[in-house]
């Protein structure tokens, strides 16, 4: 069997497509888009956390120094597209519940980027992507 299409069915089908194309593959498009960028900004916070942490567990003195960590992130922004800032730090001692030996001592960083999204569909432009962890140093 073979259909027989005529030239008006085959423009039809051309606009239709079209059509498609354009209200249902593009806004696909562009939401992946913002995904990824913001998916691509997470990564690279975890990484600044990671050296963050880094520098702690190898500079305990001054694991909370605002100077010492504004120069670590500034080395972080070098080579990031989203610029990491530095939300709070804590430091604390605690010493364990059963008294078993020592302190425990821990820092805490909370890190803040500003997403620029190429698309912003459906999302707030800039997203704002945030993580927070702890680090025990002792």
């Amino acid at each position: 069997m073979q259909l027989n299409l005529t030239k008006t069915d085959r423009a039809s089908v051309s606009v239709e497509m079209a059509l498609v194309t354009v209200f249902l593959f593009f806004p696909l498009l562009a939401g992946l888009t913002d995904i990824l960028f913001i998916v691509a900004a997470k990564y690279q916070l975890n990484g600044a956390q990671q050296a963050l942490y880094a520098y702690a567990w190898n500079n305990p003195t001054s694991a909370t120094d605002p100077n010492q960590l504004q120069n670590v992130l500034n080395n972080i922004n070098q080579h990031s597209l989203p610029q990491v800032t530095l939300s709070s730090y804590a430091y604390s001692v605690a010493t364990p519940q059963w008294g078993q030996g020592g302190t425990s001592v821990s820092v805490t960083y909370t890190l803040v980027s500003k997403v620029a999204l190429p698309v912003p569909v459906g999302f707030t432009n800039p997203f704002t992507v945030s993580t927070s962890g702890s680090v025990q140093l002792q």
